[in-house]
């Protein structure tokens, strides 16, 4: 397993997958007519999306504190943070509106808009500062009273349709807890070991598989099996885990050394973008070609997201007082 202090390939591959997974699961106008069941693995999606954010906070701590200084101030340590979330969401309406004609208004630009996951960030990341300065001993303690805040929230609130892990409510609280473990691994990493990539594999599917087995119990139910889906946390956190577990193996290393790699890339770093854009390219224009329809949508989305980071970076370094470089601004 690589150091923290290098770019850890796995963690860019659960990035690649994590985008795959959240853009299917909003590819239901895509299956319209065939089988809108494909439209799926947005909660592992998100989860994973949220537990490498989680992971990379420890890494902006263990850097700092590998130097034998003080944790970053918290105003510089946040306004980083938001420099990088908060101008995709300022150029991306912009742009939108003058592609689609859509109408701009202020929450776009304060609030995210309709981009629950951008407010999710900013509510967590302070959050998690806080206990990693403060309480970085107690980590765990942490993660299971998120996971039974978002317990009482479920059972407190009245039952909604399809899974509780989509509702506008309760996924601000279960997905913290994913980027809490996100944080806990990385604190761990240097123990945690890799001995059988088929026994992690096979325990990564089974947990994958698990998840689906308990949702079929629960969602959509109005009676007591509603209840069931909280117990979804639990085989979600091990695929998390597993996952994790399963891209440290030196296999990701060795398709790291391939060309292939250079779209596993390509689509990890613009995770954030693809995720911002594809609500306003997915479309079912093109289902006259399906199952190739797919892969004709999401090429727009990943152009589109490749678009928008260059506007960004254009947006970035116009606001800044350095020169234009113009290199930097087309790399990604």
């Amino acid at each position: 397993m690589q150091k923290t202090t290098k770019r850890i390939n796995g963690l860019d591959f659960l990035k690649f997958i994590a985008a795959l997974m959240i853009t299917n699961y909003h590819f239901r106008p895509l299956y319209e007519g065939h089988n809108i069941g494909f439209a799926t693995f947005g909660v592992h999606g998100n989860a994973l999306f949220f537990f490498v954010s989680g992971f990379f906070l420890y890494n902006i701590f263990s850097k700092n504190q590998s130097q034998n200084t003080s944790f970053i101030p918290f105003s510089i340590w946040y306004k980083n943070k938001i420099n990088r979330l908060w101008p995709s969401i300022i150029v991306w309406p912009i742009i939108a509106s003058l592609i689609y004609n859509k109408e701009i208004n202020w929450q776009d630009f304060l609030i995210g808009g309709g981009y629950w996951f951008i407010r999710c960030f900013l509510i967590s990341f302070p959050i998690i500062y806080f206990i990693m300065k403060y309480y970085s001993n107690y980590l765990y303690y942490f993660l299971i009273a998120s996971i039974l805040l978002t317990f009482l929230l479920v059972i407190s609130h009245n039952k909604v349709t399809g899974s509780i892990y989509h509702n506008n409510l309760f996924h601000y609280f279960c997905y913290f807890s994913t980027m809490l473990f996100g944080v806990i691994v990385g604190v761990n990493k240097d123990t945690i070991k890799n001995k059988s990539l088929i026994k992690d594999l096979l325990l990564l599917i089974i947990s994958f598989v698990t998840y689906f087995i308990i949702m079929h119990f629960g969602k959509d139910k109005m009676n007591a099996w509603y209840y069931i889906q909280l117990l979804d946390i639990v085989p979600l956190i091990l695929f998390l885990y597993y996952a994790y577990k399963v891209s440290c193996y030196k296999w990701c290393d060795k398709v790291a050394s391939t060309k292939i790699w250079y779209v596993i890339y390509f689509i990890a770093s613009l995770t954030l973008e693809i995720y911002i854009v594809q609500f306003d390219i997915i479309t079912g224009r093109f289902n006259m070609l399906y199952p190739f329809n797919t892969i004709v949508v999401f090429s727009i989305i990943l152009f589109a997201a490749y678009c928008l980071r260059v506007c960004t970076n254009f947006f970035v370094q116009t606001m800044n007082k350095e020169k234009w470089d113009w290199k930097k601004m087309i790399t990604i």
